[in-house]
Parts: structure tokens; C-alpha cells; sequence
């Protein structure tokens, strides 16, 4: 008697619960679009946000020295989205919270490496 009750009230909250608003799946590759570009960050490298099979890449660029006209590459890593503009990488951890202005172009982004750092703010 008490398994039947139970199932109805967990499906009646369910029903009434309130679901936070998402992006649209990155999945979608129109939505994926919308993040894709060059990030300059203020700290001198490159973020370079791609899109793969409907999921976000992210590498970081970084001169080598100055003169040599040449660049190291970090490795890419995929993006999970965490809500409407932030993603994240486990391995190796970094969140990217991208900014938006109001006519919902993607104008920069905050990107943290680790968790006691300040994030570098980057400009497309």
C-alpha cells in the first residue's frame, strides 16, 4: 500500500517541479556555431573554440618566444555544457563561461584553469 502512495506523490512533484532554462543542446550544431571562433586572452595566448561532430573543442595557442613566429598548441579538449553559457573539461579542468551581449552575439569569454585562479578574460 505504502509503494503505491509514494510513486504517486514523487510523480505528482515531478509533474509540478520546475525545470532551469538551458541552452540549446550543443549537439545541435547551430547552437555550437554560435561559440565556435578565435579568443584572444589577455594573458597573451589563444583560445580557439571548434566544433566536432555537434560538441565544442577547445585549444589553447601560445606563442612559443617572441620573434619565431611559431606556436605551441595544447592539447584540445572537449567541452560539456554545464548551462546556457558555461562549459566545462575535466581533464584537464577548465570552465569557460562565455559572454553575451544582448543581441546574442558571443563577444568573449572567461576562461579558469584552476579553481584558486582569477579568470582570463578573453575578446574575440
Amino acid at each position: 500500500m505504502r509503494a503505491p502512495i509514494l510513486s504517486l506523490l514523487f510523480a505528482c512533484c515531478l509533474a509540478n517541479a520546475v525545470v532551469p532554462a538551458m541552452a540549446a543542446p550543443v549537439g545541435d550544431p547551430v547552437a555550437a556555431e554560435e561559440y565556435v571562433g578565435h579568443y584572444r586572452l589577455s594573458d597573451g595566448r589563444r583560445l580557439e573554440v571548434t566544433e566536432q561532430n555537434g560538441r565544442l573543442r577547445a585549444q589553447i595557442v601560445m606563442p612559443r618566444s617572441v620573434g619565431h613566429g611559431r606556436f605551441d598548441m595544447s592539447r584540445p579538449v572537449f567541452l560539456k555544457p554545464e548551462g546556457a553559457l558555461r562549459f566545462v573539461s575535466s581533464t584537464p579542468p577548465l570552465q569557460i563561461v562565455f559572454e553575451q551581449e544582448a543581441d546574442g552575439y558571443i563577444a568573449g569569454l572567461r576562461l579558469s584553469e584552476d579553481a584558486a585562479a582569477a579568470p582570463v578574460l578573453a575578446r574575440r
